[in-house]
Formats: structure tokens, C-alpha cells, sequence
């Protein structure tokens, strides 16, 4: 895979940060207070992919939803013809979504290996960092799912509006 401009980044900065750990020390720093920066640094990635993991949680959730309502649809005969996804629109919107999602999934793997070589180490980030990969992953599988259903409903609506159609022509 491709790094992303991002990835590169992430990676000008932990090396930025590296540099002035590196610095702090040469100035006569003790350890623990040049490793600060980096540590801030940590505390301000875990902060954030919180935030991330909240909005993709919430992104399931409304796919959730999408995909309880298109099962809904399929079953009930009175709908079973409404949104039909013709120009798939719908499905490339959601397989769009899907890459954003792998591509920040990527994003969180480089950063979880750029900090690994830096020697930082933490069971917060680690933590934070596999709710976010577990939360992507939950998400892709309903974004899949959701296509799925779509699919089928599509399928079970087109052949209802085709028997609704033949109906008339039959009494003639």
C-alpha cells in the first residue's frame, strides 16, 4: 500500500520530536523531561483517535440503521419497490466509505509502528488504538453488509415491479 501524505507527516513530525528529544538531552535535560514532548505528542494522538472512533461508532450506527431499513423494505409489500438504487449511487457512496475507512485503518497502523520505533510504548495508545481498528473493522463489515442488502432488495424490486407489470397485460 501506497504511504499517505499523511502517514508522511505523522512521520516529519515524530521525527521533528525525535530531534528535539535529542536536542533537550544535549542541553543537559534529564531523560524523563526530554522524552516530554513525545509523551505530550502521545497524549494528543490518544485524544484525537478517540474522537475518530466516537464519529466512525456513529458512522455504524446510522449504516445500522440504513441496513435494518432496507431488510424492512424488502419484506413489507407495500415498499417493497421504493428506493431502488438504479445509477447504484448508494453503493458507490458506501464502497467509498469503505476506503476512506481502510485508509485511515492504514494510517493507524504506520502511526502505531512509527511510535513503536521511536521506543514508545503504551498500553493507553495501544488501547485506543485497537477500539479504533476494532470499531473500522465493524464497520466495514456493515458497510459490506449493507451493499449486500441493497443488492438483494434491488434484485426482489425489480422483479415485483416486472410481475406488476405482466399482471395488466395478462387480462387481456
Amino acid at each position: 500500500m501506497r504511504r499517505t501524505t499523511l502517514s508522511l507527516s505523522i512521520e516529519q513530525l515524530l521525527a521533528s520530536v525525535k530531534k528535539l528529544e535529542g536536542s533537550l538531552r544535549a542541553a543537559g535535560l534529564p531523560p524523563v523531561l526530554a522524552r516530554l514532548p513525545l509523551w505530550c505528542l502521545g497524549w494528543y494522538y490518544c485524544a484525537m483517535i478517540d474522537g475518530k472512533t466516537t464519529r466512525i461508532l456513529k458512522i455504524g450506527a446510522r449504516i445500522g440503521r440504513w441496513q435494518a431499513m432496507v431488510r424492512k423494505m424488502k419484506d413489507d409489500e407495500r415498499c417493497c419497490t421504493e428506493l431502488i438504487d438504479m445509477d447504484q449511487t448508494m453503493r458507490r457512496d458506501l464502497e467509498s466509505t469503505k476506503q476512506t475507512l481502510w485508509e485511515l485503518r492504514g494510517i493507524c497502523l504506520d502511526v502505531r509502528q512509527l511510535f513503536s520505533n521511536m521506543n514508545y510504548d503504551s498500553a493507553r495508545m495501544a488501547r485506543k488504538q485497537d477500539a479504533f481498528l476494532a470499531a473500522v473493522g465493524d464497520v466495514l463489515e456493515g458497510a459490506s453488509a449493507l451493499q449486500g442488502a441493497m443488492a438483494s432488495h434491488d434484485a426482489a424490486a425489480l422483479s415485483a415491479l416486472r410481475r406488476l407489470q405482466a399482471e395488466p397485460q395478462a387480462e387481456f
